[in-house]
């Protein structure tokens, strides 16, 4: 009987401890929404202060902003973005293996620069149009453009991951077509990273295809 009567009291203090630290997220956003309120009475515009990368804030992201029952799409997009990061910087690291095969680098090697370019840009476009819109989109009431915006990025996205994942030769990926032509050539220890490479884009591509699938069954209901 204690241990039960104990039980329940963990079960309680744990219900007030997130039911608090809810209140308090909640109590934080009614604040920035009253900033942002006062900033446009008085200026015409709203305001939300960056926040995300803390290092360098570049964007307005506070999952804690998103309804609770929401917040599983947002952070879901976030796990595929930061899955889709690593991919890129294998991507990378399999081009520097492969400058010890000047052969094979003249006639297949894909672009190291252009992986490079890849790696500091496409995370960045990413979160921006796909991460940032789901956020909007889950913060406000339900809105069709905001919706088909979400909708497309995610579509643009996945498309990204599968050519990515071919290895079209000079493109700048080391996807399928270039772990191929290393184990043509006998290098089959680059083959192998190649490999990883490819299948890693892939599996972003059914990561982001499940995500897109989720936010496509979100309906007017859900948001209001």
């Amino acid at each position: 009987m204690n241990d039960s009567h104990n039980s329940n009291g963990h079960m309680k203090e744990d219900q007030c401890r997130l039911t608090l630290e809810y209140c308090k997220n909640l109590e934080t956003s009614l604040k920035k929404q009253e900033e942002s309120l006062r900033y446009f009475m008085t200026n015409g515009g709203f305001i939300t202060k960056p926040n995300w990368p803390k290092p360098f804030p570049i964007f307005h992201y506070d999952i804690h902003e998103i309804r609770p029952e929401l917040q599983k799409y947002s952070e879901e997009a976030y796990f595929c973005w930061k899955s889709f990061c690593v991919a890129l910087i294998l991507n990378s690291f399999c081009c520097i293996f492969t400058f010890q095969y000047p052969k094979i680098i003249f006639h297949y090697d894909p672009n190291f620069f252009l992986s490079i370019v890849y790696l500091m840009v496409f995370p960045l476009i990413t979160f921006s149009i796909a991460n940032i819109s789901l956020f909007h989109m889950l913060i406000s009431r339900f809105n069709k453009r905001n919706y088909n915006r979400v909708l497309f990025s995610l579509g643009f996205i996945i498309t990204l991951n599968f050519l990515l994942s071919c290895g079209f030769r000079q493109s700048g990926s080391n996807g399928i077509i270039f772990a191929i032509d290393l184990y043509l050539k006998q290098s089959y220890f680059p083959s192998i990273f190649a490999c990883i490479v490819t299948f890693h884009f892939a599996v972003n591509s059914i990561l982001y295809s499940r995500l897109f699938y989720h936010v496509f069954l979100l309906d007017e209901k859900a948001n209001v």
